[in-house]
């Protein structure tokens, strides 16, 4: 059990590592952004865009997809893969109207932003969905952890 653990530590460390690597590729190259006094109102909150939270929600997103992945390759029967998957998830949904903006501000072009915003309800539709049938399937299998 203990070394199933450290082993989720290390690719939780891996994918960390891992996607810093990916944000950097965008800072080698010259990005021409004016950021000086910028800032985009979001549902009535002003949100600041910086280039030091993508790497964090890139991270988000690649743990996200890494955890489901590995849920769903081992059935939802691993208790640590689920509880991984659960807190990544939450911490997601947490997080989501940050996440969305700092890749919509620094990705999309402004004039389709309210094009996709329905797609970005339904993604938030599909992680509750994901994190409710991943806490069922934790209750499933807690018996047969213990």
């Amino acid at each position: 059990m203990q070394r199933k653990i450290v082993f989720e530590i290390a690719w939780l460390a891996g994918l960390l590592v891992l996607s810093f690597l990916i944000s950097i590729v965008p800072g080698i190259q010259p990005l021409d952004i004016n950021m000086h006094d910028t800032y985009v109102m979001v549902d009535g909150h002003t949100y600041k865009p910086s280039l030091n939270s993508y790497p964090v929600v890139l991270y988000i997103v690649i743990v996200c997809i890494f955890y489901f992945t590995c849920c769903i390759v081992r059935r939802f029967r691993d208790i640590i893969t689920n509880g991984g998957l659960f807190i990544i998830v939450a911490i997601a949904l947490f997080f989501f109207g940050d996440i969305v903006t700092t890749f919509t501000v620094s990705q999309i072009h402004p004039s389709f932003i309210p094009g996709i915003r329905h797609w970005f309800y339904l993604l938030r539709i599909t992680l509750w969905i994901i994190l409710v049938f991943d806490v069922f399937m934790i209750g499933w299998n807690w018996k047969r952890a213990v």
